[in-house]
């Protein structure tokens, strides 16, 4: 995910890095990872719905001045992209503590996901079977103390309470 030539930044989308470092467990890359955000931040697409999620998502696990709210008011600004639209609703629960309107706004992430997985751009592609956003957006809700308590087809609770106890080792 840090070679030269990056698959996830030549196709703009960043928030591949976020949540694969996210999965991996490998909580030690967060730092690398905001330096290859930081370089995408300044290229033609550094402001896209997918950056502004990964800049907002990294913000909140290893704050570096990032203006959240910059991230959430630009996702929200676009409610026909209902995956951002619904991403910044859950980012901006998880600022606010808000256990309410997480979950509702997970559900709508992960209705989203599966309208893509079934009938749009992700159909019968491998990143159509798990929505990684709603997993890295559950990791950081959780490491906030509020709860993921739905289940769904496209997000792996076990995969997620694997995560939190093994930062606990």
């Amino acid at each position: 995910m840090f070679s030269i030539r990056t698959f996830w930044r030549v196709s703009a989308q960043p928030h591949w890095l976020v949540d694969v470092c996210l999965m991996s467990g490998r909580n030690n890359c967060f730092g690398d990872v905001w330096r290859e955000l930081d370089l995408f931040k300044a290229g033609p697409t550094g402001d896209n719905y997918l950056a502004l999620y990964s800049y907002a998502v990294m913000e909140l696990l290893l704050p570096s001045g990032w203006e959240i709210d910059k991230s959430i008011q630009g996702l929200l600004s676009k409610p026909k992209i209902k995956d951002g639209c619904a991403m910044g609703h859950a980012l901006e629960s998880i600022v606010k503590n808000d256990q309410t309107n997480f979950t509702t706004s997970m559900l709508s992430l992960l209705k989203a996901h599966e309208g893509m997985a079934k009938h749009g751009g992700l159909r019968e592609t491998a990143e159509g079977f798990l929505c990684m956003p709603a997993m890295s957006l559950a990791y950081v809700a959780s490491k906030r103390n509020l709860k993921v308590e739905f289940e769904n087809d496209y997000l792996s609770i076990g995969y997620l309470e694997f995560l939190l106890n093994s930062d606990k080792v």
